[in-house]
């Protein structure tokens, strides 16, 4: 039997975002010294769901799989897959991009660098559309729990801030911001005036 590889206390770690099945999603991933994957973090942003439970509980799994060395190329051909051979669930998703046989998702096209506070709080700030903002709603709640997790105090405070920005843009007529619905109607009549002249 192969001996657990132990990670230490604090280590960087890699976080995008992904769509699996209509659904948002966040991996962190956690490497050893030699850049194999040692560890990977999957959340849903919606605490408490059964997505969100599945996601992190396969995560779990997978982690401990490869720190007693088992290759990431084994788990993903393990893994469940439709008639294309794409993967079905969070975590073959993941492996697929880190794997680089996938491209990138909506989630992360639109949020290319959430893993950095202040690119964050720009693409809320440009955000147009509801969905828009509900996605970084959701990556921030997300990323709260990993930072948790992590025992990131600064990056944990920082997903609460971008959390409640996120809310607050949801929110009609918030005090001191625009809604996000008035920033819609404002967009359009906007495009509106420019077609018509």
């Amino acid at each position: 039997m192969s001996i657990r590889k132990h990670l230490p206390t604090r280590r960087p770690c890699e976080t995008f975002a992904f769509e699996c099945n209509g659904l948002a999603y966040v991996a962190s991933i956690g490497r050893y010294p030699d850049g194999r994957i040692a560890e990977i973090f999957l959340s849903n942003g919606k605490a408490g769901s059964h997505a969100d439970a599945a996601a992190r509980d396969s995560a779990v799994v997978a982690s401990i799989a490869f720190q007693f060395n088992v290759p990431v190329q084994v788990i993903r051909r393990a893994l469940l897959r439709d008639a294309r051979g794409a993967a079905s669930s969070p975590l073959g998703v993941a492996l697929d991009l880190l794997a680089g046989e996938r491209t990138m998702h909506k989630a992360s096209e639109t949020l290319p660098a959430l893993v950095h506070y202040d690119a964050a709080c720009q693409a809320l700030a440009k955000a147009v559309r509801v969905d828009e903002v509900k996605n970084i709603h959701d990556i921030a709640v997300a990323m709260r729990v990993y930072a948790k997790q992590a025992k990131n105090h600064e990056a944990e405070a920082n997903a609460v801030v971008l959390r409640m920005r996120a809310t607050r843009r949801l929110r009609p007529d918030a005090a001191g911001t625009e809604g996000i619905e008035r920033a819609q109607r404002r967009h359009a009549w906007k495009s509106n005036q420019g077609s018509a002249g």
